[in-house]
């Protein structure tokens, strides 16, 4: 079984991923207070109703980040009282005008872009079949995600689009 730190693979927690994500960003052991009044967008969040509630967009709001959380499907009640919830789809906007074109992102930099369960190494069969129905694939998706989410980054912040820690 493969190792991330002191965790075995199968035991690899949304937390974990986080902490994983701060030590590589801000630096080792960095504790999670440092997420107070960052601005984060996430992208692919999740739903109660998917079957993938957005824990990530949740973590990072109980320790005070700014969060925007972005999901095809309507986010609830409790989430939109958490955290900013735009309902779109990403696939068509990155495909077409691009995340610049969401209104909530306009003129917004952001301190931490995160993706989970969207693309990289285990993306949803519907992802990818939505992209082959495109004529797209997941590598040319990605670059242009990542392209797009960079332009979103602020100076000395971080991104992961790919769920680089999941495949850790």
């Amino acid at each position: 079984m493969k190792k991330i730190s002191n965790y075995s693979e199968d035991a690899i927690t949304p937390l974990h991923i986080l902490q994983l994500i701060l030590d590589e960003w801000i630096g080792p052991k960095a504790p999670w207070s440092t997420l107070k009044g960052k601005k984060v967008l996430e992208l692919a969040s999740g739903t109660e109703t998917s079957g993938y509630p957005p824990w990530f967009s949740r973590l990072y709001t109980v320790f005070d980040a700014e969060v925007i959380a972005i999901d095809v499907m309507h986010l609830g009640e409790e989430d939109r009282k958490m955290f900013t919830c735009v309902q779109a789809d990403l696939i068509e906007i990155v495909m077409g005008d691009g995340l610049g074109s969401i209104p909530e992102l306009k003129n917004k930099k952001f301190d931490l872009i995160h993706s989970s369960r969207f693309i990289g190494f285990n993306p949803p069969l519907e992802v990818v079949k939505e992209l082959n129905r495109r004529g797209v694939t997941l590598d040319e998706f990605e670059m242009k995600l990542t392209d797009q989410a960079e332009k979103l980054l602020a100076p000395k912040g971080y991104i992961d689009v790919t769920d680089v820690w999941a495949e850790s």
